[in-house]
């Protein structure tokens, strides 16, 4: 489109030269010809067509720029809608995230409470079973100083006159019998006194 407006162009001043010299060699007559008037009106057919492909290059510029621009345009309202979802979509993934610790957390704090419940129940288990071993001691406990005491009296109301006789043989007897239920007695009380220290250990443990 350009290379044809330079051609009108220089078609437009080849006739406007001629024209002129035309004129020049006829203006002492001050006579115009036809030829002289068809090369004028041929000048005005050139400079208005010149015109018209001027506005039709302008407009197709305008074409080229706006073409050129609109991408860029377009391209930038992209890239700000991209931005603005990944915006979104971290903003999601955050959520999600804090969402999934939170969960976590709950299953975690639910297993173990479980857990503790599951301990308690064993410890109230074993504290049944000790108190039961203790009350159990404590009746045998009872029960042999209840025959202690039962021997000491009938040692007592023994027969004087058999302790006269074999004073050794009542003695040594007594001694045995003594020995041996005090032995089992002061066993018994350490298996108590044990088992209860035992207990306090676990009830200390169960507080912390």
């Amino acid at each position: 489109m350009l290379v044809a407006s330079w051609i009108l162009i220089a078609s437009l001043l080849s006739l406007y030269t001629r024209v002129q010299r035309k004129s020049h060699s006829s203006s002492k007559g001050n006579s115009r010809t036809e030829e002289e008037i068809s090369m004028r009106t041929r000048v005005k057919q050139l400079t208005s067509q010149i015109e018209e492909m001027k506005a039709e290059d302008l407009k197709n510029q305008q074409r080229i720029d706006a073409t050129t621009t609109e991408p860029k345009k377009w391209t930038s309202m992209r890239m700000r809608q991209i931005e603005k979802l990944n915006a979104e979509n971290l903003q999601n993934q955050q959520r999600m995230g804090v969402r999934k610790t939170e969960s976590t957390d709950k299953i975690l704090m639910r297993t173990q409470i479980k857990r503790l419940k599951s301990q308690i129940e064993q410890m109230k288990a074993e504290d049944l079973k000790n108190q039961q071993r203790i009350n159990a001691m404590n009746k045998e406990s009872k029960d042999i100083e209840w025959k202690l005491d039962q021997l000491v009296f009938i040692f007592e109301l023994e027969d004087k006159t058999v302790s006269t006789r074999y004073p050794n043989v009542v003695e040594d007897v007594e001694d045995r019998v003594f020995r041996h239920l005090y032995s089992r007695v002061r066993d018994v009380r350490a298996m108590v006194i044990h088992t209860l220290l035992q207990y306090d250990n676990v009830a200390v443990e169960n507080m912390t």
